[in-house]
């Protein structure tokens, strides 16, 4: 009485599905996923320019270094592209754009005792506010920055709260 095999591998079966899961997984990466990726970093950065536009656009009249271009900015957008936090990775500022298309100008301070690096940003000695005040009903947009021995440096223009900022 022979006993029957259930479960065997049969070597050169085994070696042709390997070759086949790798062609195969060749086969999506170059003509699936490289085609959308491609497709998704084009909407991606042409969805970047418009905020960066919109936020230029927010902040005309301001020196030019505070304006953005593609090389200083990082845009991080929350679920639902109900909001988005906009960087200027130059001087550090943020700057709110919700789902509306309004700017808004978050507080932002720091005070540093002495020269100080995190990661690949340089703060130096001194102290800096940026933000959006209201001073009798009037918004204004406030930029402040005082580095010891060198200079001072301040910029202030007049928001409007019916049209996202601009003035």
């Amino acid at each position: 009485m022979q006993v029957q095999e259930l479960v065997g591998i049969i070597p050169w079966t085994f070696v042709a599905q390997i070759c086949n899961l790798f062609i195969q997984m060749y086969l999506i990466k170059r003509f699936l996923f490289k085609p959308v990726h491609e497709i998704l970093e084009k909407r991606r950065a042409a969805a970047d320019a418009e905020i960066i536009q919109a936020v230029n656009n927010a902040l005309a009249g301001m020196k030019q270094e505070y304006l953005l271009s593609q090389d200083n900015v990082s845009v991080t957008r929350l679920p639902g592209d109900s909001a988005c936090d906009v960087l200027n990775t130059k001087t550090m500022f943020h700057y709110w754009l919700n789902s509306k298309g309004e700017l808004s100008f978050p507080p932002q301070a720091y005070y540093a005792s002495k020269h100080l690096t995190i990661g690949r940003y340089n703060f130096d000695m001194g102290v800096f506010f940026a933000g959006q005040l209201e001073i009798f009903g009037q918004k204004i947009k406030v930029m402040f920055s005082s580095v010891n021995d060198k200079s001072t440096d301040s910029s202030v223009s007049q928001a409007s709260s019916d049209n996202g900022g601009q003035k």
